[in-house]
């Protein structure tokens, strides 16, 4: 590795890290939204809205919001991997061929396990 590809790993450890920092900080704030969402239900004592459209609102909202944390929990996963492969000296290889994965698709794509060929056979 030389200098300028172990350089530009240490860009993207510290990419992964603000990304790490910023997701962790969008779910909280997620977590906040829902925690205001389902209080609004609890103050109203379970009891169902008188109108339909604002029950279909707050189902859509929770369904919604239940998806963008799952999001979120598993880009947070995927980012905690990255590191944990960083710090045992396996990052940037292929989980399925075991060849190098190239730095510039690191780079679109910092928590990429997969090279771009295995990729794009696992997609078909």
């Amino acid at each position: 590795m030389t200098v300028s590809d172990a350089q530009r790993l240490s860009a993207l450890a510290q990419r992964l890290s603000e990304d790490l920092a910023e997701t962790q900080a969008s779910l909280a704030r997620l977590e906040g939204e829902v925690g205001a969402l389902t209080q609004d239900l609890d103050d109203e004592g379970g009891v169902p809205t008188t109108h339909m459209a604002d029950e279909g609102s707050d189902v859509f909202d929770i369904e919604r919001l239940q998806t963008l944390r799952r999001d979120l929990e598993e880009r947070i996963t995927q980012i905690e991997l990255a590191q944990q492969r960083i710090a045992d000296g396996t990052y940037g290889t292929c989980a399925h061929c075991g060849k190098r994965i190239p730095l510039e698709r690191l780079e679109a794509l910092p928590h990429a396990t997969l090279c771009i060929d295995c990729q794009a056979a696992q997609e078909r």
